[in-house]
């Protein structure tokens, strides 16, 4: 292997950023943008195998490095059901609005109880509830309707139940832990900072997502999703000074 370069030292300090887009590994899929990313830093691990000097004077005769594993770490501040989905091993199931009668929801009968309906009620739409003998209650009387279904106020409200009818909003149900994480081919489309915004890109053949650590489903600051993602041998890939991870393209200032 070459140095290469030039004889005369210029400032090529880094500072990176760009958009990370994934698409499914060996699909013609579109790539999607998978949003507002502050880091992703490639980490290797090596094993070395050392044969030491038995001949007098001690020290290392040879040694043998491999490369164990390629990781990079990404952080994820777009927390769309794609990228939860890819950081829990979870599944979507997406749901359009639809318009519900007479939902049979269960209750204790206590004023003040929060009573969830099944799916989120769009609240643009009429809400009505009723006793299971379809007697009307009336709002903000009987009760207060909210976000997820109603609060009791009154003590209308029994044991027996209500029946809502309501028009719910489109959702998707992120099943998490459910599933295997899928294999993806990587690209960022990168700009150096610290050189203007010079345009530089990465391609990660073959990727699988870890599990987060941490999820803040509650906090003070705005979410991020950590996860650990692991680079995988391209088999398909036989050409020799070509890796089977990934690769970087540049601008060459040298001119070489």
């Amino acid at each position: 292997m070459s140095l290469g370069g030039s004889v005369q030292q210029v400032d090529r300090s880094f500072i990176g950023a760009g958009k990370v887009y994934a698409k499914i590994y060996g699909s013609s899929d579109e790539l999607i943008h998978l949003g507002n990313i502050d880091e992703f830093n490639l980490t290797y691990e090596q094993e070395t195998k050392k044969n030491p000097n038995y001949m007098g004077g001690g020290g290392v005769r040879n040694t043998l490095t491999r490369i164990t594993s390629v990781n990079a770490v990404v952080g994820m501040y777009d927390l769309t059901p794609e990228n939860i989905a890819l950081v829990t091993q979870g599944a979507n199931k997406y749901h359009d609005s639809v318009e519900i009668k007479d939902e049979v929801c269960t209750s204790g009968g206590v004023i003040g109880e929060s009573i969830s309906f099944e799916t989120l009620p769009d609240l643009s739409k009429p809400v009505t509830i009723k006793l299971p003998d379809d007697t009307e209650l009336k709002v903000g009387i009987d009760y207060e309707i909210n976000k997820y279904g109603i609060v009791t106020r009154s003590n209308k409200v029994t044991s027996a139940g209500i029946k809502a009818s309501y028009t719910s909003l489109n959702t998707v149900d992120i099943e998490m832990l459910l599933s295997n994480s899928p294999t993806l081919r990587l690209e960022i489309q990168g700009l150096n900072e610290a050189q203007n915004g010079e345009p530089y890109k990465l391609i990660a053949y073959k990727v699988k997502f870890g599990v987060t650590q941490n999820f803040a489903v509650f906090g003070q600051e705005y979410a991020k999703l950590s996860a650990t993602i692991e680079l995988l041998a391209d088999d398909f890939i036989q050409s020799e000074n070509i890796s089977k991870f990934c690769y970087m393209k540049a601008e060459n200032k040298n001119g070489k």
